[in-house]
């Protein structure tokens, strides 16, 4: 799925350059990965299990769960970037 996903990323990535260069706003490129997203994990899901209802219901669960493990990831190392202050020490 690693490879299939890199693939799709890469041909995603191709159309954004150029419709960066047509002065296209971020929301389209957000919006056109998610479109990208939603489609590849559906079709995985209903190529492995055969059944639309599971390909439909892990196509929004699962970009869903990407979504959150993606911000909370974000976090972690916007945290693990910063420097630590260590209190001032009180004798000067």
């Amino acid at each position: 799925m690693l490879s299939i996903n890199a693939i799709a990323l890469t041909y995603h990535t191709r159309i954004i350059i150029v419709a960066a260069m047509n002065a296209a706003p971020r929301m389209t490129k957000t919006l056109s990965f998610a479109a990208v997203h939603f489609t590849l994990a559906f079709t995985l899901a209903y190529l492995i299990s055969g059944s639309l209802l599971t390909g439909g219901l892990i196509a929004l669960i699962e970009p869903c769960c990407n979504t959150l493990a993606y911000h909370l990831h974000e976090k972690f190392w916007a945290r693990a970037g910063r420097p630590v202050l260590s209190p001032a020490h009180p004798c000067g």
